[in-house]
Formats: structure tokens, sequence, C-alpha cells
């Protein structure tokens, strides 16, 4: 439940800011399929990878968890 409320929170933000799944693993030093595969909850997202994402999305980590409940 939690690990889905991460990644709608994610894929939400990623929208929002018009991002693509190609320019956030860019923009957070990680690879296209990783990003995807989280997105569809087909890999496990570590919490450096977390902090890796939301360094590429330009949030921080109280703003994130601030809308996840």
């Amino acid at each position: 439940m939690l690990r889905k409320k991460i990644v709608n929170r994610l894929i939400e933000l990623r929208k929002t800011k018009g991002i693509s799944q190609e320019k956030l693993a860019e923009d957070s030093g990680l690879d296209r399929t990783y990003i995807s595969g989280v997105e569809r909850m087909a890999r496990n997202l570590t919490i450096d990878s977390l902090e890796k994402i939301l360094k590429g999305l330009g949030v921080s980590i109280e703003e994130f968890f601030s809308e996840i409940k």
C-alpha cells in the first residue's frame, strides 16, 4: 500500500512537471528502464534511488511526503 502511494506520487509529480521518463532518468542519473519499472511497480524502489529521483524532479523529501496520506 505504501509502495503504491509512493509510485503514484512520483508519477503525479513527473506528469505535472511535464517530464518524460527519459528526461527524469537523465536528470536522476538512472536508467530509463529503471524509472519505467518503478512506475509499473515491476521494480522495487530503493531509498537511494528515491533520493536521486526526487533530486531529478527538483522536489524536497518533505514536499514529496507531505502529500502522501
